[in-house]
């Protein structure tokens, strides 16, 4: 995500800067062997940020039974569709890495694939509910099974996510949103998914927050199929307060005038 590869850019600078600086105060070119030596500075850790969810002991994984499998047939060599054959076994390795125990699910190369991706669905929900990580390791999971198979991700485990991003504080949702955009810009998703998730995004534009609020207009800008569906989205945000928001409001503004001025669409 975004802000992760920013921040790991910025170490990656700082610490380059710091090689950089030693290497030109070195007294002697003996002295060099030397340098190789020093202790590289301990990386800072990820910042940790409390979730407060108010029912957060009361939580547990939801039944193994409520999610409805159905075992596949082994199939004949050739009989699968090469696509199905490959979203199967992208979707195993994403179990496995996930931790889904192959002890409670035995046979689960069996399953077929909508089943298996609604089990890695409810298991990565599940653990996000009670992970006290910080807030990159709990978004890296699920930002990797988005990532692989976008075209297999359902609206409940969308809509569950944004339910939960939103206890844990507004950039977890802010992410969360942004998660939900990229999803809908990674394949060609159907007219009907993209009216989904612009709807479950679009419940957040009335926030406290101005981050989630300036998230949710920067996710539905991007989705918009054209300069008319994009007046729409601003007009949703005539009586926006934030001057950071009424910026990105004229910079979009700014960018339609300019399309215009070039005949783009």
């Amino acid at each position: 995500m975004k802000a992760k590869h920013l921040l790991i850019n910025f170490l990656c600078f700082m610490f380059g800067f710091l090689i950089a600086a030693m290497s030109l105060y070195q007294p002697s070119p003996e002295s060099g062997a030397h340098a190789g030596s020093a202790e590289r500075p301990a990386a800072k850790s990820a910042p940790h940020f409390e979730t407060g969810i108010p029912f957060l002991s009361e939580i547990k994984e939801r039944p193994k039974e409520q999610v409805k499998t159905t075992t596949a047939p082994t199939p004949n060599s050739g009989s699968m569709p090469r696509q199905a054959s490959t979203d199967k076994a992208a979707l195993l390795v994403i179990a496995q890495d996930i931790g889904l125990d192959s002890h409670v699910y035995p046979d689960l190369a069996d399953y077929a694939i909508q089943d298996i991706a609604r089990l890695i669905e409810q298991h990565l929900l599940t653990d996000f509910r009670i992970s006290s990580a910080d807030i990159y390791t709990q978004f890296d999971e699920i930002e990797h099974y988005l990532e692989e198979m976008p075209q297999l991700v359902s609206q409940y485990f969308f809509t569950d996510l944004m339910t939960q991003s939103q206890y844990k504080g507004e950039l977890f949702q802010s992410l969360a949103i942004h998660l939900m955009a990229q999803n809908v810009e990674q394949f060609e998703a159907s007219t009907e998914h993209l009216s989904q998730i612009q709807a479950l995004i679009a419940t957040a534009s009335d926030s406290e927050s101005e981050l989630v609020r300036l998230s949710v207009l920067e996710a539905l800008a991007t989705m918009s199929s054209g300069k008319a569906q994009l007046r729409q989205v601003l007009s949703q945000f005539t009586e926006e307060e934030s001057a950071v928001i009424q910026a990105k409001i004229t910079l979009l503004n700014y960018h339609m005038s300019l399309a215009d001025k070039l005949n783009i669409d």
